[in-house]
């Protein structure tokens, strides 16, 4: 609510009130995005982790199922 303001044209026989917004929306809008850029930031990093996790198990496992496979 308080960013925002009414205005109404200026030497207008017109009597509509807009809906204006405050000078401060733009830095409130920039640091909201900042931070949702962090958040996510540190999402994509656990993701990456857990995806680099599961490769190192996933060539463990490939390499024990290819030494079984020569022991036959």
């Amino acid at each position: 609510p308080h960013l925002i303001g009414k205005w109404k044209q200026p030497d207008s026989d017109d009597d509509t009130e807009y809906l204006t917004l405050s000078n401060d929306f733009g830095t409130l809008a920039f640091a909201g995005v900042r931070e949702l850029k962090l958040e996510k930031d540190e999402n994509i990093a656990s993701l990456n982790n857990k995806i680099n996790q599961l490769n190192a198990e996933l060539e463990s496992l490939l390499k024990r199922i290819e030494e079984l496979e020569e022991r036959k």
